[in-house]
């Protein structure tokens, strides 16, 4: 899941599944987030 977010522009967080609570919020930087869940909020 890491390359996915490091190659995209846009990352659209829709469900709130333990992989994107674990996931490393710097690979967010400079990223479009719309975050759904709150869970990055």
């Amino acid at each position: 899941m890491n390359e996915a977010v490091r190659a995209a522009d846009i990352v659209l967080l829709l469900v709130d599944h333990n992989e994107f609570v674990r996931l490393d919020r710097t690979l967010l930087a400079q990223k479009i987030v719309h975050d759904t869940r709150g869970v990055w909020s």
